[in-house]
């Protein structure tokens, strides 16, 4: 494993600790300005209005695991495949979310920053 790689890796455990213990200033350091958020769902959130769904309640995340997690880094960005199982409470209703993710980071700056996020959902037997 590349330093890069493991770089990656621990930043977006820092991510997911910080959406679970909705750690804004974590957040806020760590997501790119322009974040494109597509849900398992189909629905999609501009950094803005992601953050404000965390900061209302009306997204909450209870735990966030990952599996067969795969990492590619290019020069200025880091891409994420994964497995991922998600624990959350939506508008008030507890749900759990079987999926796979693509994660984005880029490096701007000198530093690594969250830019995307994009989920298929996948059904369980």
């Amino acid at each position: 494993m590349t330093d890069a790689t493991i770089e990656i890796l621990a930043l977006e455990e820092r991510r997911c600790a910080a959406l679970i213990a909705k750690d804004f200033a974590t957040l806020d350091e760590l997501f790119a300005d322009e974040v494109l958020y597509t849900h398992s769902s189909g629905s999609r959130d501009s950094r803005a209005s992601y953050l404000e769904s965390l900061r209302s309640n009306a997204l909450a995340y209870r735990s966030i695991t990952r599996s067969g997690t795969e990492v590619a880094v290019y020069d200025g960005a880091a891409i994420i495949a994964t497995g991922v199982t998600l624990e959350i409470t939506s508008n008030g209703t507890d749900k759990t979310i079987n999926g796979r993710a693509t994660i984005t980071w880029v490096r701007d700056g000198g530093r690594w920053h969250f830019a995307a996020w994009q989920s298929t959902p996948v059904a369980t037997h």
